[in-house]
């Protein structure tokens, strides 16, 4: 979870709340309510949050939903928070604040049992109906407060209009919650008009939404189905916005395999988080970023407010159709897995995404931009490099000086590194003692037709402390070239230094030395987790890191081997 928080805002599912009446009067199917967590746990891999109170009233005389929502509480997907240290501290606050409406939330008093079966995964600092009821008694001139600022204004002027009977009602119950229902049940119905009931619902909410993504420091969702008239926070629109999302979602085949009680919901939970997930997610809001981009720029929007959102959702959500259906989709409706639909989904959208960019140059843009800090592990190709550059990667994350920008630019370039590495051992590509000049001639070529790569790699650069080997997105790769004996990783460390300074001179943090064993070998090859190793300088403030490669060339046969044991 750690890495996640530094990267990604918690996804807060504000719908829960707003949804309760029309879900819970048994009016719509519990499967459209599953569809829509399942679009979240594909189409995210930020943890999700939601208050105790919202999720328990959502719940109620739900079962099969309650067991998929257990479900992602238990993979610490969907973490539950409330001002109450635990479910039985919950449901006793719960039982004062309703105490003058029992009927209306049971789930509080006759059914506690299901209640109960919830818990209770961070404890909040503030108390939401504390805050709420500081708005109301805060109000002064037309201002209701600076978190009603998602309210529609007709809702506000609505609200405000019966703000002193509320303030009443408030007053004499302090205890109660500050919900509608609540207002109406303590006071009298008669005075309060529809016009009131519905605004307040709406104004409430906003300031419930405000609050606890202020205070939680979560983004929000949006354009849920049956939300009424409010967008939540524009500026994360589109990438939490679920049309958007299941329409693309639906053109990489994901419609076909709907997530229900007896279909494995497990597989989808175990893949959260996972290095497949992390590069589909990015790679899908990548491409919504940049269709988004496209359709802002073919509408002449700059700022995106209330009235653009409908026509910006339909203008992105032709471009998403246009490209991820350029092409057919082969073979992905039939794959076995969620691990291979991340991994055959992305693939797909890297292809579209590089057709559309040779065709629009915003759409270019902003793909290109978008996902220069993504988090995804890129592939080696050899089963044992891929899991010592993750290994690689979790060690720079625990660097507190070095950014996610640096640590992607990184990864990009060690991944075609242990790629050319992989291929050292498993086809013996350099046979035979050569020279430094050579290996470099051979390694930049190979580097030079990687697509990540390719024009941005420079030879010799002229740095402060001297000429570099290769610079690759910034990053500077000092090569070695030895022939005299069999190495092991201490006897590359000794250059580490030289490495360092090129990268000092750049003003990098990061920085690879690469040293190419080419002598004549009297052992098998050493593993990949013997071979590659950060070296960090502790000495200076910055800690710049050196991500230290020991390719293994000129390799004995291993029948060899095997005939030298017999003997």
């Amino acid at each position: 979870m750690t890495d996640l928080q530094r990267i990604a805002r918690p996804v807060f599912l504000n719908f829960i709340d707003r949804e309760i009446d029309r879900s819970s009067d048994g009016s719509r199917p519990e499967h459209v309510d599953r569809w829509i967590l399942q679009t979240l746990v594909v189409g995210h891999v930020a943890g999700m949050s939601i208050n105790l109170h919202p999720l328990t009233m959502y719940l109620s005389g739900r079962a099969e939903l309650a067991l998929f929502v257990e479900k992602l509480n238990d993979h610490n997907i969907l973490l539950n928070t409330s001002s109450d240290t635990d479910t039985a501290a919950f449901v006793h606050s719960r039982q004062k604040m309703y105490a003058a409406s029992k009927d209306s939330v049971p789930m509080f008093f006759r059914d506690v049992e299901a209640t109960l079966k919830f818990k209770v995964h961070k404890t909040n600092t503030f108390s939401m109906t504390d805050r709420i009821r500081s708005d109301i008694f805060g109000f002064s001139g037309r201002n209701l407060s600076e978190f009603a600022i998602m309210a529609l204004e007709g809702d506000k002027r609505s609200f405000i209009l019966d703000i002193d009977q509320v303030q009443g009602i408030v007053f004499k119950n302090k205890d109660a919650a500050i919900t509608v229902e609540n207002l109406l049940s303590l006071g009298e119905l008669s005075s309060f008009g529809h016009d009131f009931i519905q605004a307040g619902r709406r104004v409430l909410s906003s300031l419930y939404y405000q609050h606890y993504c202020y205070h939680n420091h979560t983004a929000t969702m949006t354009g849920v189905p049956g939300m009424q008239a409010i967008v939540q926070d524009l500026s994360l629109f589109p990438h939490y916005d679920l049309p958007v999302l299941t329409q693309f979602l639906n053109a990489l085949g994901f419609s076909a395999r709907p997530v229900t009680v007896d279909y494995r919901p497990e597989e989808l939970f175990q893949e959260y988080y996972s290095d497949e997930h992390w590069l589909f997610v990015e790679t899908l809001h990548a491409f919504i970023a940049a269709c988004f981009a496209q359709a802002k720029a073919e509408l002449s929007v700059t700022n995106v407010d209330q009235d653009k959102v409908q026509s910006l959702r339909s203008a992105t959500s032709l471009l998403i159709s246009r490209y991820m259906y350029a092409g057919a989709l082969p073979g992905i409706f039939r794959l076995p897995s969620a691990k291979a639909h991340y991994t055959e989904g992305a693939r797909w959208m890297m292809q579209a995404a590089f057709s559309a960019a040779t065709s629009n140059g915003v759409f270019r843009d902003t793909w290109q931009s978008a996902l220069i800090t993504r988090r995804y592990l890129p592939p080696v190709g050899f089963a044992d490099f891929d899991l010592k550059l993750r290994k690689i990667r979790d060690r720079l994350y625990e660097e507190p000086n070095l950014s996610a920008l640096e640590i992607s630019n990184a990864m990009q370039v060690l991944s075609p590194l242990l790629n050319f590495a992989g291929q050292l051992l498993s086809d013996n590509l350099i046979d035979r003692s050569i020279s430094e000049e050579m290996f470099q001639s051979q390694l930049r070529q190979f580097l030079r037709m990687h697509p990540g790569i390719g024009e941005t790699l420079l030879e010799h650069p002229h740095v402060g402390a001297g000429i570099a080997d290769l610079l690759v997105n910034g990053i500077p790769i000092e090569l070695k070239c030895l022939a005299d004996k069999t190495l092991g990783l201490r006897d590359c460390k000794k250059y580490v230094d030289q490495t360092l300074s090129y990268a000092s001179s750049l003003g990098r943090k990061i920085s690879v030395l690469c040293v190419l064993d080419c002598s004549k070998k009297d052992r098998p090859p050493l593993l990949a987790e013997d071979c590659i190793d950060v070296v960090v300088a502790d000495e200076t403030r910055s800690r710049p890191v050196v991500v230290v490669i020991l390719m293994q060339a000129n390799l004995r046969p291993s029948s060899l081997f095997s005939r030298a044991r017999s003997i």
